[in-house]
């Protein structure tokens, strides 16, 4: 145990390993057997019982190992001094260490009961975590290879992990080894270092490898990781195990979803989470729609769109256990213009000449925005298969409004000019809006040009007056002028009388 360990370290006088820039191990000289399985586990996960077996300088936390090794950190055990035989460069140190040190009954089982095992490092531990599974990644090094899985050897250098008593350090059916990893066996499994191209101290290793094993969740269970030279004690061996392998959160999951709705309604989403190990769950928005708002209610949001808005929005949200938050998720809704709602109105503005008749069509919005078109019946203007119907409902201070539906005729006062106004209001299955204002400028009506002339007179003889043409309007000032209707002119029978011809222009209506 941890005890016999450092007893055995106190009459070891360790040579130091030149480590390669930004690689670390760290021994039990200076961590704990605690620091070393924390670094294994995580939130969620009791720990018990943790214990080491075998020498101090077996055993450490390593960093830095990712470039050459694949893992970044974790807890590494050897065979012989730890540092020795992770860290780099390659050829720094022998990493061919005797620790006098027994083995392992459990690593004999793997050899078939032999007993010729030495330098045995063993941690082991009771946890209990809350899901029913465990995957931890490792790598498996060794100074053994090449030479060394010649089948000549019969025993070679052992590592196992125990997970309630079954090894899962495998590959198919067999224990990862020497000889079950190699150049030659399951070679897409193993990186050959005998030429140093990578920064540790083993001539070959394996590629990250999983260990995947059931376990009895909310349960106690006990992992056993161990490994022992085979026949000798030199030729080390090292087995680096991943930080967090005993995780036990598993990160929550969602989806996206979508919503219809009519205008002027409010929809409740209630947002889903599941999360593999039960664990109470929580919901962030992190992005907010932008065509409505957003109420909390207990679990659950009330989408309301804005006033008016007609179309498609979104917003997205995240589930989170409190340890772990998931990716993005996005609902969307569309927001429909409802067939039993009021439409839009459009506000109008015409300018007429008073007096004058001018057609106004009342309009709604279509949609999102385009102005509908007047049915041929004017009655109603359709938006689709549902009719609108149109009231006015302040009349015209300065003119008049005739006719129904869709479109009207006003005509103001002969003598008005200045700006009049009136007000409607549109209906759809009994639903009605409220009013919209048509607004017009009203022009003065335009003051005839009079012109003076003198036309001397020889009675009997008639006088002509006009163009001939019906274009000019006269007006007589005398009493005793008759009118000649074929001829468009005054006729003078006797004495002297006086005329006056105007012209009317009409403005057009802009």
């Amino acid at each position: 145990m941890l005890g016999g360990a450092v007893l055995a370290a106190a009459a070891f006088v360790p040579q130091s390993a030149s480590a390669s820039t930004g690689q670390s191990v760290a021994d039990l000289s200076s961590t704990s057997v605690e620091e070393l399985v924390a670094s294994l586990v995580g939130p969620g996960v009791t720990v018990s019982n943790a214990t080491f077996t075998g020498h101090s300088a077996a055993v450490g936390l390593f960093s830095g190992m990712g470039a050459a090794l694949g893992l970044e950190g974790g807890v590494a055990l050897s065979t012989g001094r730890v540092k020795d035989g992770v860290l780099g460069p390659h050829g720094a140190s022998k990493a061919s260490t005797d620790l006098d040190q027994p083995g392992d009954h459990d690593l004999s089982a793997l050899l078939g009961g032999r007993t010729c095992l030495f330098d045995a490092a063993v941690l082991e531990f009771d946890f209990v975590r809350r899901s029913p599974s465990i995957s931890i990644d490792y790598v498996f090094g060794s100074m053994e290879y090449p030479k060394f899985v010649d089948p000549r050897y019969t025993v070679n250098d052992v590592f196992g992990f125990f997970v309630n008593g079954t090894n899962c350090a495998t590959v198919g059916s067999q224990a990862v080894s020497i000889k079950t990893v190699n150049a030659g066996v399951n070679a897409e499994h193993f990186v050959d270092n005998t030429t140093g191209a990578r920064d540790t101290a083993v001539n070959g290793f394996t590629k990250v490898l999983t260990c995947t094993a059931e376990v009895e969740a909310g349960r106690t269970n006990h992992v056993k990781l161990a490994i022992a030279d085979g026949a000798d004690g030199g030729f080390d061996s090292v087995v680096l195990v991943g930080a967090g392998g005993f995780f036990s959160n598993q990160a929550p999951t969602a989806g996206d979803l979508s919503f219809s709705l009519t205008a002027g309604n409010s929809v409740q989403i209630v947002l889903p989470g599941w999360d593999p190990d039960g664990d109470q769950l929580g919901h962030k928005i992190v992005k907010a729609p932008a065509g409505g708002t957003l109420t909390l209610e207990g679990g659950s949001v009330v989408y309301t769109p804005r006033a008016g808005f007609i179309g498609t929005d979104s917003f997205t949200y995240t589930v989170s256990d409190g340890i772990v938050v998931s990716e993005p998720y996005t609902v969307a809704i569309t927001v429909d213009e409802s067939e039993t709602s009021a439409p839009v109105l459009r506000e109008r503005h015409y300018t007429v000449v008073a007096g004058a008749d001018t057609v106004i069509e009342l309009l709604p919005l279509d949609g999102v925005g385009a102005p509908a078109t007047a049915a041929a019946n004017p009655q109603a203007l359709s938006e689709g298969a549902v009719p609108v119907s149109y009231a006015v409902t302040t009349a015209p201070a300065h003119g008049t409004l005739s006719g129904d539906g869709a479109l009207r005729t006003y005509r103001s006062a002969a003598d008005f000019a200045g700006v009049d106004t009136f007000q409607y209001t549109s209906s759809r299955n009994g639903v009605t809006s409220g009013p919209a204002t048509v607004t017009l400028e009203v022009a003065a009506r335009p003051v005839p040009n009079v012109q003076s002339r003198s036309i001397p007179v020889f009675p009997p003889a008639p006088v002509r007056i006009g163009d001939g043409a019906g274009t000019r309007r006269l007006a007589d000032t005398g009493a005793d002028l008759g009118t000649t209707a074929s001829l468009g002119a005054l006729v003078l029978f006797a004495g002297v009388a006086a005329v006056s011809v105007a012209a009317l222009r009409r403005r057009a209506r802009s």
